[in-house]
């Protein structure tokens, strides 16, 4: 398991990776309807899920992005 990332104030993401498959595990204050965790081939699939829930900026984006393939995602 990776460290944490902070994308929002008190909101948190981390990746495990098994048998290939990425999951993006979702922590701390999050909307009572976002998913736990969202299985992902890449980062993009990742932040579009995230963007669903939580309105990302450009910069948010960015650093999601970069975190997600610090841990192997490819974009």
């Amino acid at each position: 398991m990776s460290e944490r990332y902070e994308f929002l104030p008190n909101c948190f993401l981390k990746v495990s990776i098994s048998s290939g498959y990425f999951t993006a595990i979702l922590d701390g204050s999050l909307p009572p309807d976002a998913p736990g965790s969202v299985h992902a081939d890449n980062a993009t699939q990742v932040i579009s899920v995230l963007n669903s829930y939580f309105q990302l900026t450009d910069l948010q984006h960015q650093g999601i992005a970069n975190y997600l393939c610090s841990q192997g995602m490819e974009l």
